[in-house]
């Protein structure tokens, strides 16, 4: 704290020699008009981050579109997926029925082989004894 009668040491420099304050100065510089130097390199950096800022705007626009046609594809692949097993079982039942029609085709085809022995023999040789069980299932087999 200073004495009652001691004077301040603390002066305003600049008004003493009677010379304008240049704090002053450069303050208004920077409130007024920017310098054409200053203001190209803001005018740079603003166009930089509107480019920037289109540049994301325009990569998340397509990164959706991608997202969007990743989704569709997905469902396409699911609905082929099941359209696949739809066909793998009925390819299934087709052959499952094909191996029976084989046996069937086996057992006829044996069928018309003793038929054809039978035909070709001599009709007045001795019928061969055949056991009642052979014939039984010669007859309930169609």
């Amino acid at each position: 704290m200073e004495a009652l009668g001691e004077e301040s040491k603390l002066r305003v420099v600049g008004e003493e020699a009677g010379q304008p304050d240049e704090s002053a100065e450069e303050f208004s510089a920077t409130t007024s008009a920017p310098k054409p130097q200053e203001a190209s390199r803001v005018r740079r950096s603003g166009g930089v981050w509107l480019w920037g800022l289109v540049g994301l705007l325009m990569g998340m626009a397509l990164a959706f579109q991608q997202y969007r046609r990743a989704e569709g594809l997905e469902l396409e692949v699911s609905r082929l997926d099941s359209a696949l097993l739809e066909a793998q079982r009925q390819i299934k039942a087709y052959d499952d029925r094909f191996s029976d029609v084989r046996i069937r085709v086996g057992d006829l085809d044996q069928r018309v082989e003793e038929l054809k022995v039978l035909v070709e023999s001599d009709p007045k040789a001795p019928v061969p004894s055949v056991s009642p069980g052979q014939a039984a299932g010669s007859l309930t087999n169609p």
